[in-house]
């Protein structure tokens, strides 16, 4: 009884994943505007100074994002709300979210162990899982995410200081 109760409950997950990946493809892949976890991005001009890279790896993804160290504290904060927006997310309460982040959450649905690391001028964000099948799903979600972001504008470096004229 256990095992079909089980199995159903897998079939279950697998079905609701694929419905993020499909509900993905039919939106926006990356949305600044209407997604409530990439809006924050946007809204303080913070990613117009950072960068930000998907690398792939045997089992799981890296995502390396930089930004300026005076603006590491909005960057906390951001991710932060990110975190919040999840937890709502999780709860059933309703969140928009745009095809890559649907696509997130339905890898993070199957399994993917999510770790982050901060460094003095940016953070690093380890995705990983030990189903090949997962990794390979990663992989993808990743190279398109990585193709998206290079058709946005370049991170404008932050404004050097003056120079004293007096």
């Amino acid at each position: 009884m256990s095992k079909k109760l089980s199995l159903t409950f897998i079939t279950a997950i697998l079905a609701l994943a694929a419905a993020f990946v499909v509900a993905a493809d039919e939106k926006p892949w990356l949305d600044f505007t209407n997604c409530d976890f990439c809006k924050p991005w946007m809204s303080s001009g913070l990613m117009s100074e950072m960068t930000h890279e998907m690398v792939p790896m045997k089992n799981g993804v890296m995502t390396v994002m930089t930004c300026p160290e005076k603006r590491m504290a909005e960057f906390k904060k951001t991710s932060a709300m990110m975190n919040e927006i999840g937890a709502k997310a999780s709860k059933g309460e309703p969140v928009k979210m745009c095809g890559s982040c649907e696509a997130m959450g339905g890898l993070l649905m199957r399994g993917v162990v999510m770790e982050e690391v901060w460094l003095k001028s940016g953070s690093v964000m380890l995705m990983t899982s030990t189903d090949p099948a997962l990794v390979a799903d990663m992989h993808k979600w990743a190279q398109k995410n990585n193709e998206e972001y290079a058709k946005m504008p370049a991170p404008t470096p932050a404004a050097a200081p003056k120079a004293d004229t007096k």
